[in-house]
Parts: structure tokens; C-alpha cells; sequence
């Protein structure tokens, strides 16, 4: 449900009781970046985006919506702090898991680490169970394998694709994709080159060179 500019004109960007402490923990958690105007959101903004995007859900009438977002803005009603956060983004749109605040996993399989590590890399929290029981049904790592890495060098802006590549007979290449689902793609890679008993290669080595620089904002999910 959209919000009227002539409704969301009633407001300032700033309740007058919201107080600096809350200003502090609002742009320290929920104010999202507007690299357009290259300046942070304002309450005002994080409440629309947010409400416009919980509406979008379901079906919603003009008046719920309008007064969910004047109790948000006063401080009286609250969604999730998820969707208060990344809700009507592009990174809720391209990644609808990362909407979600919790999820549940067992560790008896390669996959579950996949999902985990890919999970925790969109913001989800993952609670699991590893029990004697789920370590039985793992498979065994190799042991005479020899991991180095290359140096971290930094492209202006990484490759997102992770590849794999079997050099020769005894060298193997992982090189990491600049993406979650690059890294997720290269765990998963070591992970079942680590436990194939019938690879021939004994030396891999993990290449970050398509990983872009220290520092770099997150296009999607910064902010």
C-alpha cells in the first residue's frame, strides 16, 4: 500500500519526543542509505518504506496503512525491527530470506553448512543441533590435502561467480566469488573437495583476487 505524499506531507522528519538516545539507535540500526541523495534516511522515510512494504504483503486498506505509520512514527507501534531495516529495499526484494529473523538447522549433511553459512551472510539468525548421532552421518575430510591461499589484492569490483578449476593432476583452484552466493558456492566447493575420496589432487589453493577492496560499501545490503 502507498503512502499519499499529501498524507506522509503532515509529518516532519522527526517526532518532537523522539529523543536523541532514540535518534542514536534508529541511525545506528534501521536508517538505510540513500546514495542518491548521499545522506541517511529519515524516521519519517524508515517508517514509509517499512509500512509500504509490510502492506505490500497482504491486503491492507488505505486507513491501516496510514495508521500504522502514524503510530510507527510516534513511537507507539512497532514492526519487526527486520523489516524496519530492510523491508522495501532492493536486498528484501533480490534476497527474501533475509526478511526472516530466525530459522533452524541439523547438522548431519554438507548442505547444512552451506545453508547456515548463507543464512547468517543475509542476516538470519540460525539456531542448530549437532548431536553424536548427526556427527555420525558426516563424511570423513581428507587428510593429505595442502590448503594455502592466494593475497587478498582487491579488484575495483569483484567477479560474483565463484569457479572452480582442476589445474592439473595434483593442483585444484577455488576462486571465491564477490557475492553471498559466491561464498556460499566456494564452502560448498572446499567442502566436497575436502570429503571426495576419489580426487587426485592434493594441493588447492583458495583464490580471493575477485574479492574487492577492505572497506568497500555493500551495494545491496549496506547500510
Amino acid at each position: 500500500m502507498k503512502l499519499g505524499k499529501e498524507f506522509l506531507g503532515k509529518y516532519k522528519d522527526f517526532p518532537d519526543h523522539m529523543t536523541e538516545l532514540s535518534k542514536f539507535v534508529y541511525y545506528r540500526t534501521y536508517s538505510r542509505w540513500l546514495a542518491e541523495e548521499n545522506r541517511r534516511e529519515t524516521w519519517k522515510e524508515t517508517c514509509a518504506r517499512a509500512v509500504e512494504y509490510n502492506t505490500s504483503l497482504a491486503t491492507t486498506s488505505k486507513e491501516e496503512a496510514e495508521e500504522l505509520f502514524d503510530n510507527m512514527y510516534n513511537l507507539k507501534q512497532f514492526i519487526s525491527g527486520r523489516s524496519l531495516w530492510i523491508g522495501g529495499s532492493e536486498a528484501s526484494k533480490k534476497v527474501p530470506l533475509a526478511g526472516f529473523n530466525c530459522s533452524f538447522v541439523v547438522i548431519d549433511n554438507l548442505v547444512s553448512f552451506d545453508e547456515l553459512f548463507y543464512l547468517l551472510m543475509v542476516g538470519t539468525g540460525v539456531g542448530f543441533r549437532i548431536l553424536p548421532s548427526d556427527v555420525a552421518k558426516l563424511p570423513t575430510f581428507r587428510q593429505n590435502v595442502e590448503l594455502t591461499t592466494t593475497k587478498h589484492k582487491g579488484m575495483p569490483w569483484g567477479d560474483p561467480d565463484t569457479e572452480y578449476i582442476e589445474a592439473s593432476k595434483d593442483h585444484a583452484y577455488i576462486i571465491v566469488g564477490d557475492s553471498k552466493e559466491g561464498w556460499k558456492e566456494a564452502l560448498a566447493t572446499y567442502l566436497r573437495f575436502m570429503t571426495n575420496p576419489k580426487k587426485t589432487q592434493t594441493k588447492l589453493v583458495i583464490d580471493f583476487t575477485k574479492i574487492r577492496p577492505k572497506g568497500t560499501p555493500l551495494m545491496t545490503f549496506g547500510g
